[in-house]
């Protein structure tokens, strides 16, 4: 895929706080779908080291890193991991599961802030003077989210969907949408970064 073609799903319309209610799930596998498309622009950075920096594709990077470490985590332990919790009992196993999706989203984090900020470094200078060591941290943060990605799909996705009544997944929605709604409003009222670059609200 091309970087305007991961540049349209890393930035895709926001959907409607209306549109998140109907379809929580569906809401969810579209981020997905768009942490995917960053692995493959991760990967295809590091592909490129150290002879060929595009500078584009690491701001547009860097600023979905950040975007990533700030907002995935806290919507699904709060809202998705917490009711498959409330259903299942301690020996089923799905604390368990869940428990590893935690830890590897807090991993992830880690990783996609200290990544954000050397991909800053190479979108400005257009070379990285240590393009060994950015590239293992490329590689570290692409595998990293596949794997989770990979865990969510398989294992945590399945039970939510066999689990979650109605009502629950009615209260997911809303609180989806409360989530996106305020992080809505800390873009519109703070420092906008639009595909990488720094801008002024109003721009």
């Amino acid at each position: 895929m091309s970087l305007s073609g991961k540049r349209a799903k890393l930035c895709r319309r926001p959907w409607s706080p209306e549109a998140i209610r109907a379809d929580p799930l569906g809401f969810m596998a579209e981020d997905r779908a768009a942490q995917r498309a960053l692995a493959d622009l991760l990967e295809e950075i590091a592909d490129a080291l150290p002879t060929t920096a595009n500078r584009s594709a690491a701001a547009l990077a860097a600023a979905r890193l950040r975007r990533l470490a700030a907002q995935a985590q806290p919507a699904e332990e709060t809202a998705l991991f917490a009711l498959i919790e409330a259903h299942a009992p301690v020996e089923a196993g799905a604390r368990h599961v869940v428990a590893i999706a935690r830890r590897e989203g807090a991993l992830l984090a880690g990783l996609a802030i200290e990544l954000a900020d050397a991909l800053d470094g190479l979108a400005r200078e257009g070379r990285s003077g240590e393009a060994e060591a950015l590239g293992y941290m490329l590689r570290a943060c692409f595998e990293a989210i596949r794997r989770r990605l990979d865990w969510m799909e398989a294992v945590i996705l399945p039970q939510a969907r066999a689990l979650l009544t109605p009502l629950e997944t009615r209260d997911l929605g809303d609180h989806l949408a409360a989530i996106a709604a305020r992080q809505s409003l800390r873009v519109r009222s703070g420092l906008a970064v639009i595909d990488g670059d720094r801008a002024k609200p109003g721009r």
